[in-house]
């Protein structure tokens, strides 16, 4: 375990914590940390503010700011201007991909659009 992912062992919060909207794994590339839901009151609850001021110091260049992302809660696969991404997709309001009905990187859209 990489040492500044170690600073995010153990946190426990609940799901609705601020925490949650800007951290959940892969914090990183090559990352393999995991979270599990636990019970509550199994394990001490940690404190929001520093488990946010832990979490930031993994996201702290630029090019980490893509971690700082929870796909769940932004229902989207990949942040935008993730590599993963063609060039300036990402900022649209589909939920997936940007669209641009003429281009071919987005055909994706047509069949999310098909399909919901």
């Amino acid at each position: 375990m990489r040492e500044e992912h170690a600073a995010l062992d153990g946190i426990t919060l609940p799901p609705s914590d601020k925490f949650w909207n800007h951290y959940l794994p892969p914090n990183g590339w090559n990352c393999r940390c995991t979270a599990v839901q636990v019970l509550k009151g199994k394990y001490p609850q940690s404190d929001s503010d520093c488990a946010c001021a832990a979490a930031d110091g993994i996201a702290d260049t630029p090019k980490k700011q893509i971690f700082k992302f929870n796909p769940g809660k932004q229902m989207k696969v990949f942040p935008p201007k993730h590599p993963y991404l063609p060039k300036g997709c990402g900022d649209c309001n589909r939920k997936l991909l940007s669209y641009d009905p003429n281009s071919p990187a987005c055909q994706a859209c047509k069949a999310i659009k098909k399909m919901s």
